[in-house]
């Protein structure tokens, strides 16, 4: 993945869970009752009471947020534009009192997991590192350029709620391979950017900090939410209007919502635990002649563990396979509900033939389950294709086929990950090497040769053989059976003249 992409991905991540999910469990429970105190009647009607009022005041609040207007300084410090305009909490105390009297309330609890993450609205760090990069961001794009959308689940959840039946094909596994960050050309980074934008980490952080923790305790509000034929009801009055049918959300929903807030929390685990900084402010101001390229070096910072995240990848595959629990509990409660008038999700919107569907749903948890922990083979197809002229001069397209079949490990890889993913390459060292550009010039109105400072690879083997024999071509375990034959004769197709030239080391020219 381009280096551009991944802070994408990352502040796409951000910018689209800001309406999901609660606050601290401890903080929410407080000194008051606990699980284990009895609850009385009256505090279980005291409770009723509180979570009727704060679901009122959510939905005035989000009508109220529909009709706000995004003032002028909201590219500049989007940050502060979200605290302003997302402020919940007072219902967000309600529920927090409503727990306090009943924790074991469904509605409280489920009320308290939805507003899990819109008071992440309101933390400190959000709004800095929002600020931070909204500055960033407003040169970042050219016009008309949109951000990354591969992490949307199809549009399927509107403010974490499952919009359509068809969210039980969106999750898809082997999204999984992408946020597995590989070297590219630092030059896709950040464009041609003249503000200093914060270091990568700082996403990384705040999805950490602000969002998966939120994410994990929502989902622990949630499990006491399902199995107690628990039905929320969004009325007509809710939503504004008090002739429109009320909408229900029960076990279904709520089942794919966790399966939601698992997702993300997989996808965050995943993005967290690698170091992916890359210093882009030496990038974009130009390269001095004396520029230390260390840190590329095989054993510098870049593409390690980063510190405390040694357990990250092996949680996002937790949390991945807790997808693929919840969908099957939903689609479990979807066939079996009875009381479904005015739910968001209908058996008979869903399928007519429950039987079909019930293998299909069935298929598709058990491969994706089966590409997470098992040994998973994939074909691909490694032929190319090439543009010719035909005896009449009409161009067509010629392609050769070289389909090999792989196996993939994912549970191997993600239990026990490279510390370094630069050890996967064979030994070399970096130097300050010198590469030769061509610049126009003004004066002469000719391209003239410039040279500039870029880095200089020199590997450690002296022969092909010794190069190749230094890969760990199975990339950590993630590809167990893959053999130095397979990969470089086959696959790659290295003749020994590009590799005794790949082995001789030189410059980088970015």
């Amino acid at each position: 993945m381009k280096m551009k992409k991944i802070v994408q991905h990352l502040t796409a991540v951000v910018l689209m869970l800001l309406l999901g999910g609660c606050e601290e469990l401890d903080t929410l429970l407080g000194d008051e009752t606990t699980d284990t105190d009895e609850v009385t009647p009256e505090q279980t009607a005291e409770a009723d009471a509180l979570v009727a009022e704060a679901n009122e005041t959510v939905f005035e609040d989000l009508r109220s947020l529909a009709d706000e207007e995004v003032s002028e300084d909201a590219l500049d410090s989007p940050g502060t534009e979200v605290k302003t305009k997302l402020d919940m909490s007072n219902s967000h105390q309600k529920y927090k009192e409503a727990i306090g009297k009943d924790p074991n309330h469904p509605g409280a609890n489920f009320g308290a997991a939805f507003m899990e993450v819109a008071m992440a609205s309101q933390d400190e760090l959000l709004e800095k590192t929002f600020n931070e990069w909204g500055k960033c961001f407003k040169n970042l794009f050219s016009e008309g350029e949109e951000m990354d959308r591969a992490l949307s689940l199809q549009n399927q959840f509107q403010m974490g709620i499952p919009a359509s039946g068809s969210v039980f094909f969106s999750f898809e596994a082997k999204q999984v391979l992408q946020y597995i960050p590989i070297v590219t050309s630092p030059e896709y980074m950040l464009l041609n950017n003249e503000y200093d934008c914060p270091e990568i980490s700082s996403l990384q952080d705040l999805l950490e900090k602000v969002f998966l923790d939120r994410f994990v305790k929502a989902n622990a509000y949630l499990d006491k939410a399902v199995g107690k034929e628990f039905v929320f009801t969004v009325t007509g009055k809710m939503m504004g209007d008090e002739d429109q049918d009320p909408i229900t959300i029960d076990d279904t929903e709520i089942y794919l919502m966790k399966a939601f807030l698992h997702y993300m929390s997989g996808v965050i685990y995943s993005i967290i635990t690698y170091d992916v900084n890359v210093p882009y402010y030496d990038l974009i101001a130009g390269i001095e002649e004396d520029y230390s390229w260390q840190w590329l070096a095989q054993d510098a910072d870049i593409l390690t563990i980063r510190n405390g995240k040694e357990n990250s990848l092996a949680s996002a595959h937790t949390e991945f396979n807790n997808v693929f629990d919840s969908i099957e509990s939903a689609w479990e409660h979807l066939k079996t509900d009875k009381e479904f008038q005015n739910d968001v999700i209908l058996l008979e919107d869903v399928t007519d033939a429950v039987g079909e569907f019930d293998k299909e749903v069935s298929d598709v948890i058990d491969e994706a389950k089966s590409f997470l922990n098992d040994k998973y083979s994939v074909t691909i197809d490694f032929g190319e294709c090439e543009g010719v002229y035909d005896a009449n001069g009409n161009w067509t397209e010629e392609c050769t086929t070289n389909e090999k079949e792989i196996a993939i490990h994912l549970k191997g890889f993600m239990s026990d990950p490279p510390q370094n993913l630069k050890q996967i390459f064979p030994a070399y060292t970096i130097e300050n090497g010198t590469c030769e550009d061509v610049e126009y010039n003004e004066e002469t109105d000719e391209y003239e040769p410039v040279t500039h400072s870029c880095p200089k690879i020199q590997f450690a083997a002296t022969t092909c053989d010794a190069w190749k024999s230094d890969w760990d071509v199975t990339i950590g375990g993630l590809f167990p059976d893959m053999t130095t034959t397979l990969f470089f004769d086959e696959i790659i197709e290295l003749d020994n003249e590009t590799c005794d030239e790949v082995i001789g080391g030189g410059e980088i020219d970015f």
